[in-house]
């Protein structure tokens, strides 16, 4: 509780910069001459948050707590045959990773926050609506379940990739191809260290089709492939899928499912996931809503019957105090259940307020990976989780966003924490306050 009580301060004083933030313009300042067009766009977010250590273990509810900042600045330049070059630098950190304010003794880690977030270029390519993309890049594919920016993390995800893209009325067709991980470059720059296991790739195709005022349905086909000398992880991993999204009578939907196929060293991948969701506005003051959803991801114990997310956006699925983001490791290849109800309101203009509420389980009900192992009653349960969350976008480019989560576990992160049986779980607690301001 001692700890508890030294963030509160934190959370407070983010508050009050929140409330004394300047009002920041919604259009982004730019420079123009008579082929080109330069824009600007930045952004600055401050984090202050607490959790209990994230192990079950311990009466603290917050066991740890820290400050951390993202601060990007965009260049994108425009010319009028429609060639675009973007820019985007970041600065993301823990406040007091530097040993000394000074800059004495020597500051090891100084600028190791300080990185080109992205760097592209589109060109068009004569057909109206075809492009291509060419460098550092944001992919998201529909609401980031397979592939996304996982922008809830300080330093978010790109890619080193190329993607050719049709998108024109309705129908937005693109093709991508990335680099995940390079082991052959000898260029000297000390970047690359030669001779690593091997290369992993990343692409495939994806097409939406938008119904006006109804719904959007899309299809994809994606590969990954680890190009390893070591047997045990090469690995061709397929996913195909389909999506669609939209609105009926009032009840907004989402659906969605993927199969994945392949192999995995020397063993065939056979893998899926189901998500369903949907949820109702109450013709009432605030639009009080309700959603219930559920979703149910594949594995046995073994990872090659294990369904893998590749890229997405775990964070925005599976419970706001991310405890299943590595699939493989979080959950021991037993696959995920997750069943809930997601509750939403906005009771005044800029502000909104909710809670989520998750029942997750393993997807391996049985536990026979385990047993196998020795552990004789591996359990499908792994607790609940509830998320209660504010979002008040007070001024134009500036948001406060608060966030409380508690996850009481099941006795079956006994098995994947591995915690002995004569200890006793306790819940966790975790608690996050931003502030952002954009322009």
């Amino acid at each position: 509780m001692k700890r508890l009580l030294c963030t509160l301060p934190a959370a407070l004083s983010l508050t009050l910069l929140a409330v004394a933030a300047p009002a920041l313009a919604q259009e982004h300042p730019t420079l123009e001459s008579a082929d080109w067009k330069l824009a600007f766009d930045g952004q600055y977010k401050l984090r202050g948050q607490f959790d209990s250590g994230k192990n079950f273990l311990g009466e603290d509810i917050a066991d740890r707590e820290w400050l951390s900042h993202r601060a990007r600045l965009g260049i994108a330049a425009s010319h009028k045959s429609g060639t675009k070059v973007v820019v985007r630098f970041q600065d993301v950190r823990v406040w007091g990773e530097e040993t000394h304010p000074s800059g004495q003794p020597v500051i090891s880690n100084g600028a190791l926050g300080l990185d080109i977030h992205e760097a592209y270029a589109i060109v068009p390519l004569g057909m109206q609506g075809l492009s291509l993309q060419l460098g550092k890049q944001e992919i998201i594919l529909d609401q980031h379940r397979i592939v996304g920016n996982l922008d809830w993390t300080m330093r978010a995800r790109r890619f080193d990739a190329a993607r050719l893209r049709y998108n024109l009325d309705a129908l937005d067709v693109s093709g991508f191809w990335a680099l995940i991980t390079e082991r052959d470059a000898v260029d000297g720059d000390g970047h690359v260290t030669p001779g690593g296991p091997g290369n992993v790739y990343f692409g495939g195709v994806h097409g939406k089709y938008t119904i006006p005022d109804t719904a959007k349905v899309s299809v994809m086909s994606l590969a990954r492939k680890n190009d390893s000398a070591d047997a045990k992880v090469n690995e061709l991993r397929l996913t195909e899928g389909v999506f669609a999204e939209g609105k009926v009578a009032g009840v907004s939907f989402m659906a969605e499912f993927y199969k994945q196929l392949g192999h995995l060293g020397d063993q065939d991948i056979s893998a899926m996931m189901l998500g369903v969701r949907a949820a109702y506005g109450l013709p009432a003051p605030g639009t009080p809503t309700i959603g219930l959803f559920f979703e149910d991801l594949s594995g046995d114990g073994n990872a090659a019957n294990a369904f893998e997310p590749n890229y997405g956006t775990n964070h925005k699925w599976y419970g706001e105090m991310d405890y299943f983001l590595t699939f493989g490791k979080d959950t021991s290849n037993r696959g995920l259940r997750d069943v809930g109800v997601t509750l939403a309101a906005w009771p005044v203009g800029g502000l909104m307020v909710g809670l989520d509420a998750h029942m997750f389980a393993t997807h391996d009900l049985a536990g026979d990976a385990l047993k196998a192992a020795g552990d004789k009653q591996p359990d499908k349960d792994l607790g609940k989780e509830i998320d209660v969350r504010l979002l008040w976008k007070f001024r134009p480019g500036a948001s406060l966003h608060v966030l409380y989560g508690m996850f009481m576990p099941g006795e079956g992160m006994r098995s994947l924490k591995k915690i002995a049986a004569d200890a006793a779980l306790t819940t966790e607690h975790l608690g996050v306050v931003t502030l952002e301001s954009a322009f």
